[in-house]
């Protein structure tokens, strides 16, 4: 959500505008409503708001549901996938030591 706090900085908006459609913005994407979270950007003439807007419409189909897969217990951090791959990477090396010594 940093990127849409900066993007709001920079369109010069109120304190308040910042914090209140950041707040909106996030919760919107965090539920998988991307569209409403475009809509908080309407009217906005400002060149990185369309691209940002862009953005959401071209990843739409990509953006979850983070709090249902939350609430169905289903992992959403990045951390096990790469700890996962990490384990996979580090088989064949195994292997490959224990063919070395005579273990296989």
């Amino acid at each position: 959500m940093e990127k849409c706090c900066l993007l709001l900085v920079e369109l010069g908006l109120s304190l308040t505008t910042i914090i209140n459609t950041s707040i909106f913005v996030e919760n919107y994407l965090w539920q998988g409503l991307v569209t409403e979270a475009i809509a908080e950007f309407e009217g906005l003439e400002n060149k990185k708001a369309q691209n940002f807007q862009a953005y959401l419409r071209k990843h739409q189909g990509r953006i979850p549901d983070y709090q249902l897969y939350q609430e169905l217990g289903i992992c959403i951090g990045s951390g096990s996938v790469e700890s996962w791959i990490k384990q996979i990477d580090e088989r064949p090396r195994v292997i490959l030591k224990d063919m070395r010594s005579g273990m296989l």
